[in-house]
């Protein structure tokens, strides 16, 4: 279904872009906006359909287990997006973190997507991030904490559900499928995530990795 899905929409995206580089310049600048909107709707419906079959799959697939620096891979992620870092004037704080076995391109999802939520639910101010770690002799308990927009707590138990969106987060970008993911990531690591939060001061994501993992 999501190949089916995904032919027309990339004809879609062939067809309008090639309008806008061969015809761009003769239209008025409504029509342009229009054609850019229609350009970026095809583009999120895609990225959509990617992140909907990326999440029916993780339950899955067999773990790939490798001892996985988190402190070199979380720094990456910040590397990585650093365009968004530098436009938001994010700072983070961040602690050593561990190295275990886990599957390191799941692991690296997830912070990525925990992270990413953190830049992108802000307040008006400067985003701060601080990533700290706490270990256990069977565990390490993670917990990624922002000063953003926050979440009303009796709603909480709801974001790691599919598709859901929290009313007060409407004006905000997103499949509602991304917090689902880092549950379905954590379970299959034999972990568990959630949440704390307060409307207007921000959020706290905690989850936990075993020490040791069994190769399933």
């Amino acid at each position: 279904i999501a190949h089916d899905l995904k032919i027309p929409l990339k004809s879609m995206h062939i067809y309008l872009d090639h309008i806008r580089e061969n015809c761009g310049d003769s239209l008025d600048a409504e029509s342009r906006e229009y054609l850019d909107f229609s350009i970026n709707s095809a583009h999120d419906m895609m990225r959509f359909i990617d992140d909907l079959l990326d999440y029916t799959t993780l339950g899955d697939e067999k773990l790939s287990l490798d001892n996985v620096n988190l402190d070199t891979l979380v720094k990456t992620i910040i590397r990585s997006i650093k365009a968004i870092v530098k436009e938001s004037g994010a700072q983070f704080e961040i602690d050593k973190l561990p190295t275990l076995p886990c599957d390191e391109i799941k692991i690296k999802r997830l912070f990525t997507n925990l992270i990413e939520n953190a830049l992108k639910y802000r307040s008006q101010s400067k985003p701060h991030v601080a990533i700290t770690c706490e270990e256990s002799t069977v565990e390490y308990q993670f917990c990624i904490a922002d000063n953003g927009i926050g979440m009303d707590e009796s709603r909480l138990n709801d974001i790691f559900l599919i598709f859901t969106r929290l009313e007060s987060q409407g004006d905000y970008a997103g499949s509602g499928i991304g917090l689902a993911s880092c549950k379905k990531i954590i379970e299959a690591h034999g972990g568990k995530i959630w949440a704390h939060s307060v409307p207007g001061t921000g959020s706290k994501f905690y989850f936990t990795l075993p020490r040791k993992q069994q190769d399933t």
